[in-house]
């Protein structure tokens, strides 16, 4: 069982809030894009909604797929030490279309840059071992950061973001050994 503390060091981590800013900041927005702030907290509400709806379903995924939470812990960290690596040699993503509309808020807000391949799989392993409750609520301080660094993201900020977005890749790569380490103990 991981505390809250873990946990909510785990999914900052794997959502990495800074490189959602930094990829919001540096897209070219049209004059018909709805303000930044509104995009940013329909796409968190969405990828709250997403990441609890995958922690709930967690133990019937790993069911189906026949795979044993412990097998799983080992894939998941590979998933978040390739997303960390990523992280630390290019910074952001940079998602292709436009924010014309708020269908913006789906794509490209929620996915890819709040709801993350390591933060799926981060929720998928964890809502296995801990319960969706306790994920769930280790998400809400990274969503509402990622909300806010988006909101607040300005071209001033870009250096500090970008230096924040791979700091926080490395700290993925360590959680992300720790993870498949535990998971090779616990086969």
């Amino acid at each position: 069982m991981n505390t809250y503390w873990q946990l909510l060091i785990f999914f900052f981590a794997a959502l990495n809030p800074a490189s959602a800013a930094l990829a919001m900041a540096t897209r070219a927005r049209t004059t018909a894009a709805p303000p930044a702030w509104q995009l940013a907290i329909a796409g968190g509400a969405i990828a709250l909604a997403l990441y609890a709806a995958t922690a709930a379903g967690a133990d019937s995924f790993l069911d189906a797929l026949d795979i044993e939470p412990e097998s799983f812990r080992v894939a998941a960290g590979v998933v978040m030490a390739t997303a960390g690596a990523f992280a630390i040699w290019r910074g952001a993503p940079e998602p292709v279309g436009s924010d014309s509309g708020f269908d913006a808020a789906v794509f490209p807000v929620a996915i890819p840059l709040l709801v993350t391949p390591a933060g799926l799989a981060a929720a998928i392993t964890y809502g296995a071992d801990d319960g969706a409750s306790k994920v769930v609520v280790a998400l809400v301080i990274p969503l509402v950061l990622g909300v806010g660094l988006i909101t607040a993201g300005s071209k001033r900020l870009l250096p500090a973001l970008d230096a924040v977005t791979r700091v926080t890749g490395a700290l993925l790569v360590a959680v992300a050994a720790g993870l498949i380490v535990d998971g090779v103990r616990a086969i």
